[in-house]
């Protein structure tokens, strides 16, 4: 079978069936095994930062992406993914509003890329985070329009009463 061919596809399988079974304890040393084994495309690093985005895990999903940069300095998804590694992590916020706007600006939309529904809902968590609570809404409102079920982005839009406009 392919997993005898290719080692990184067969602990990504592997680590996928485990995420799905919420047994993070398991999926996370496959993940670590395909960071191990340096695959040459860009696509398994992408994979191993949505894992730690699930997670929040900020500097994971920055370690992801940074290996994936070394790979191919100009994909296109790196401006995503390095945008929402330091909304999550609260740092360089001006940053990661260039990077997202950037993605959303240049990037097709595209069924194999991180969806623009997603790049609004972090652009409002950036907001959100900001104190810009209707800047965050609108783009909350952007995500949702264009996928009506992006679950995170309509949990933020109910959270967003809770923000308190400094900005």
């Amino acid at each position: 079978g392919a997993s005898r061919l290719d080692p990184v596809e067969a602990h990504l399988s592997r680590a996928q069936f485990y995420a799905d079974k919420k047994k993070t304890e398991l999926a996370e040393p496959e993940y670590r095994q395909v960071l191990a084994a340096q695959p040459r495309r860009v696509k398994p690093y992408y994979e191993i930062a949505d894992f730690y985005l699930a997670r929040s895990d900020a500097a994971r999903v920055e370690e992801a992406v940074e290996r994936a940069a070394r790979v191919d300095p100009r994909d296109p998804q790196l401006n995503f993914y390095r945008g929402v590694a330091r909304v999550l992590a609260g740092s360089r916020l001006g940053e990661a509003d260039q990077l997202l706007k950037t993605y959303l600006s240049t990037v097709p939309k595209r069924s194999d890329y991180a969806s623009h529904s997603a790049a609004h809902h972090w652009l409002g968590r950036l907001y959100a985070r900001q104190g810009k609570c209707d800047a965050a809404g609108d783009e909350y409102r952007q995500a949702i329009k264009l996928d009506s079920n992006n679950k995170n982005a309509q949990q933020a839009l109910r959270g967003l009463k809770n923000c308190v406009n400094t900005k």
